[in-house]
């Protein structure tokens, strides 16, 4: 096995039918090099490719049993399942805990200032020039330096 790029290959047992060989092992044995991603999503495809073609055909091309090849397909889907919990759990923790609370920070500012600048629905210059908010406001185009920085870098 060799890694390149990210990815490591994987050697899979070929059957007998089989004429293009890529990879010929010490003992004889002849096996197929597939990329495969050094992460769950790889161990996942491969799993669920090879795998279910084993459960679910009369040949066996890997010397395992059906048994074994369902235990390994079934624990890759329940750590992709287990995967996909854990960025989901992410996804609504950030959108609780910090995009709802800035966004209402956000409008309760913007709010003040339409109640505190505005006469008759025109801007009072001279308010918004003595405003102690002034920055604040000023900067809610700005309120993530990092994040706009990096969009537009």
């Amino acid at each position: 096995m060799s890694g390149n790029g990210g990815q490591r290959d994987l050697a899979v047992p070929l059957g007998e039918q089989t004429e293009s060989l890529l990879v010929e092992r010490k003992d004889d044995t002849k096996f197929k090099a597939v990329g495969l991603d050094q992460d769950v999503y790889g161990a996942g495809m491969f799993s669920i490719i090879f795998d279910y073609a084993e459960i679910f055909s009369d040949v066996d091309h890997d010397g395992m049993s059906r048994n074994m090849n369902f235990l390994r397909v079934t624990y890759v889907v329940i750590i992709l399942i287990c995967n996909y919990i854990l960025q989901v759990s992410m996804l609504s923790f950030i959108w609780t805990y910090v995009t709802l609370p800035s966004v209402h920070n956000v409008q309760s500012l913007y709010r003040r200032y339409h109640e505190d600048m505005f006469v008759d629905g025109v801007i009072d210059n001279q308010k918004f020039a003595e405003s102690p908010e002034q920055d604040e406001i000023c900067a809610i185009a700005f309120s993530n330096f990092w994040f706009m920085y990096f969009i537009l870098c």
